[in-house]
């Protein structure tokens, strides 16, 4: 798991224990899903960004090779030699590096948008488990006034669960609604 599910996903077997309806576990497994995809669009996106960056590397090896007139000083990269400067057949392999590039840009765009999606996503559930904190204290005190003591703490400490779980949804969002999503 990234960092984003290991802060907002519930175990399974507190699910099955505590969370007695249907709405309930829904929002909770669908708040875990959102964050693992999340974590592996993240983690797509920072690999797309070195390939950006690793392209952008080439490139300069080459162009700065030839415009200092000298290959990598050992004459083992590129097919040149320390004095020659990259040969020509280098330079048939800038367009490709730039296609490259241009592909990799576009796909972090792509996962840019789709990051910003699950951002949107993850602060919806924020919204729901807002509504189901709210459902849990309100039967916790009606349990509470009722006499059973036991149902109103179960339901106590899965508001508390839940609260902390939009606790951590604010922190990782600076409280500002998950990617433009408003909240």
């Amino acid at each position: 798991m990234g960092f984003v599910a290991d802060a907002l996903q519930v175990d399974i077997s507190f699910l099955a224990a505590h969370v007695k309806t249907k709405r309930e576990a829904a929002c909770l497994v669908r708040l875990g899903m959102n964050a693992n995809r999340l974590d592996v669009l993240l983690a797509a996106a920072q690999n797309s960004m070195l390939a950006v960056r690793a392209l952008r590397e080439h490139w300069s090896t080459i162009v700065d090779g030839h415009a200092h007139g000298h290959g990598h000083g050992d004459g083992a990269h590129m097919g040149s030699s320390a004095d020659a400067g990259p040969q020509p057949a280098c330079f048939a392999l800038l367009p490709l590096l730039a296609q490259a590039e241009d592909v990799e840009r576009r796909n972090a765009a792509r996962l840019q948008g789709q990051i910003t999606e699950q951002c949107r996503e993850l602060w919806a559930c924020k919204r729901d488990l807002e509504q189901c904190i709210e459902q849990n204290m309100s039967i916790a005190l009606e349990f509470s006034e009722a006499g059973c003591a036991e149902i109103a703490r179960e339901k106590t400490a899965v508001a508390r669960v839940e609260t902390a779980l939009v606790q951590r949804l604010e922190t990782l969002f600076g409280g500002g609604g998950g990617g433009g999503g408003g909240g």
